[in-house]
C-alpha cells in the first residue's frame, strides 16, 4: 500500500483480509528494518528515493504524540515522521 497517514495506515493493516488470512497488522520497527535488511529476498518494496515505509511505534514521551517511527526502504535511513505525512505501508502477519 502506498501513500497513507499512520492512522489510516494502522486501520488499513488491521482491516486486512488476504491470502486467507485477516491477522495483519502494521510491523514495530525492528521488523520494518528486517524488511529492509532482507527487502531483495521479501521483493515488492518500492526503494526509489524517499520511500519511507510506515511502522507502528510512536514518538514516546512527546507532548503533541503527533510522530510515529518509519524507514527509507532507499537508504535504510529510520526517522519519526509526522503521522500526517503520507507514507507507504507493508503489512505484515502475527505468529
Amino acid at each position: 500500500m502506498g501513500g497513507l497517514e499512520w492512522s489510516t495506515a494502522i486501520s488499513a493493516c488491521e482491516a486486512l483480509s488476504y491470502a486467507g488470512y485477516d491477522d495483519w497488522y502494521l510491523p514495530n520497527k525492528d521488523e520494518l528494518n528486517a524488511m529492509y535488511i532482507n527487502k531483495a529476498e521479501i521483493g515488492g518494496f518500492n526503494d526509489k528515493n524517499f520511500s519511507f515505509y510506515w511502522s507502528s511505534i510512536v514518538r514516546p514521551v512527546h507532548a503533541s504524540n503527533d510522530y510515529a517511527w518509519c524507514q527509507d526502504f532507499y537508504d535504510g535511513e529510520q526517522a519519526y515522521s509526522v503521522k500526517k505525512n503520507n507514507h507507504r505501508v507493508r503489512c505484515v502477519r502475527r505468529d
